[in-house]
């Protein structure tokens, strides 16, 4: 079934590089994309270094054909082993968004893009904190994340 890449199954995974390891975590993330190229249903992958609203970021946002490939990738031995080798290099965990945009698997997932003017980032923090809120008394809520701006 042929899709635009934009209606593939995605995930967006952003990991903060723990202060002396970026040069390190750049090239452990090399690594991670290209192992994750070898998954059957890879479409494609594209790494984000920091930037000024996240000077420490990182972020990968990968594409597969299915979601049933994606998930594949997911939960992979491969792909266990090399995240916990880099655990050393980032500070925190990871933050990860998976993005199925057809209908393969029970959950949803609500993706949600605004462009901010930067000098009303708080603003919508503050926003976004009392909708969340809001969002967590509904029934089978699971969770909602807040990603910094994303180049493109």
């Amino acid at each position: 079934m042929a899709r635009s890449e934009s209606g593939m199954p995605t995930v967006v995974v952003s990991r903060r590089a723990r202060p002396g390891c970026e040069q390190e975590l750049e090239r452990w993330l090399i690594r991670l994309v290209g192992l994750a190229a070898e998954a059957p249903g890879y479409v494609g992958a594209e790494v984000q270094g920091p930037t000024d609203d996240g000077p420490d970021d990182w972020t990968v946002v990968y594409r597969y054909e299915t979601a049933a490939h994606l998930d594949a990738w997911l939960t992979s031995p491969e792909r266990t082993i090399l995240v916990a080798e880099g655990e050393g290099l980032v500070d925190g965990d990871a933050r990860e968004q998976v993005v199925v945009l057809q209908r393969e698997i029970d959950p949803v997932t609500a993706v949600i893009s605004f462009r901010v003017d930067p000098t009303h980032r708080d603003d919508y923090a503050e926003l976004h904190a009392r909708i969340s809120a809001a969002m967590s008394r509904a029934p089978g809520f699971v969770r909602t994340e807040l990603f910094g701006p994303i180049e493109g």
